[in-house]
């Protein structure tokens, strides 16, 4: 499986287009290739997230609260696919995967207004 990042709501590969591979601890095998962001996409992220600020800080609580429900639930319907990378990377097994998929839709779920 090859990872990207996301900057600017884009898919984007590392500047340099580099990348490195997590390989599963149990069989040796390349369980992902990532990019190996460097500190050209660190800036890119950064200009990306001082652009995008003023419009989030413009968004009231009841929109954003929309937002990220909506975010939660796109995570949730990648559990499955979560579950199995982490397992790959990790070597855990799936009850122990199934804990780390669990928290990015709930860091999303309540959001306070």
């Amino acid at each position: 499986m090859t990872l990207s990042m996301i900057i600017d709501g884009q898919d984007s590969p590392a500047a340099s287009g580099a990348t490195y591979d997590r390989r599963d601890p149990v069989t040796g095998d390349v369980a992902t290739t990532a990019p190996a962001a460097g500190p050209d996409d660190m800036r890119r992220a950064v200009d990306a997230a001082a652009a995008a600020f003023p419009a989030w800080s413009a968004t009231g609580p009841g929109e954003r609260r929309k937002l990220l429900s909506k975010a939660a639930d796109a995570l949730e319907e990648m559990t499955p696919e979560i579950i199995r990378t982490a397992m790959a990377e990790t070597g855990r097994p799936a009850p122990g995967s199934a804990s780390t998929a669990a928290w990015p839709p709930g860091c999303c779920a309540r959001p306070r207004p």
